[in-house]
């Protein structure tokens, strides 16, 4: 079809390439876009081409063994396993697709998967598509899950889909008390071209850990921190780029198209991001 944009999203085969040529070892693809083309263009070929890509691949299957397939990868002798859901898919409900076409946000469905994906792996993640649109805090869903995900022994959760970023927290399992989840509620975007940018939607971040194995197997993840990021879009919109805060000088955010009405830039980045996340995720943390 080409690119495409909203409503209905569409990029090239060879976007996929770049992803991988970037260093992106899991690919999760449940969003409210999933089915924007139907089964050809948003399942069907998209699948496909993920799996002939060295990544491993979650959120949206072609057939039912696909839909139970856990994804997972190793590293340096830990495993991780990668879960993905999403609220919805715009203009359809969930009873229009096949059962195994998108991973929705069902909690019979979200209990057993974790349960096989920690049989399969030391560290489970689940990318969750949630929240409200330009929403910079946890909505009252969001805490929900959250604490859910928690009681399930989830490892991190990665949130998606406010087109801004949100608040981090470790969140305490209400059942196990040894355990508690690391939860980033929204990355932001990553690239992005709006009609009408706003310096919050072209504000994001990256949340770094490690994970560490000690002699008796436990895994402990160390070494937490929030980077902010922004994406920098020229008026033409003739490219796009992505810097760390702390690269970005307010020369280069004048040019931006989203950051072009504000006095000091860098500044205002470096605050929303410190009173969004949360000051403290901002220093390497345990």
């Amino acid at each position: 079809f080409g690119p495409c944009g909203y409503p209905s999203f569409n990029t090239t085969d060879e976007m996929a390439d770049a992803v991988v040529d970037t260093g992106f070892d899991f690919v999760a693809s449940a969003t409210n876009h999933s089915y924007d083309w139907g089964l050809f263009g948003a399942l069907d070929h998209s699948v496909a081409l993920w799996q002939t890509k060295p990544v491993a691949f979650t959120g949206t299957a072609t057939t039912a063994e696909q839909y139970n397939r856990i994804a997972t990868l190793e590293r340096n002798g830990i495993t991780f396993a990668l879960l993905n859901y999403t609220y919805g898919v715009n203009g359809f409900e969930q009873s229009d697709l096949p059962p195994y076409a998108v991973n929705f946000i069902d909690e019979k469905r979200i209990a057993a998967d974790v349960g096989r994906a920690h049989f399969k792996a030391d560290v489970v993640i689940v990318a969750m598509h949630w929240g409200t649109e330009l929403l910079m805090e946890a909505d009252e869903e969001q805490q929900r899950l959250a604490q859910f995900l928690a009681d399930l022994n989830v490892d991190v959760v990665l949130g998606s889909h406010p087109h801004v970023i949100g608040p981090m927290a470790w969140v305490q399992s209400s059942i196990h008390p040894d355990h508690r989840t690391l939860v980033a509620y929204s990355l932001g975007n990553f690239l992005a071209d709006h009609e009408s940018p706003t310096p919050e939607s072209a504000l994001e971040g990256m949340l770094s850990c490690v994970f560490n194995r000690d002699q008796d197997g436990i895994i402990s993840i160390d070494t937490i921190k929030w980077t902010p990021l922004i994406c920098h879009a020229t008026e033409e919109r003739s490219g796009f780029a992505v810097y760390t805060v702390d690269d970005y000088t307010n020369e280069l955010a004048h040019q931006n198209r989203s950051l072009v009405n504000l006095d000091d830039p860098v500044t205002w980045l470096n605050a929303k991001s410190q009173e969004v996340v949360g000051a403290s995720w901002f220093q390497q943390t345990g």
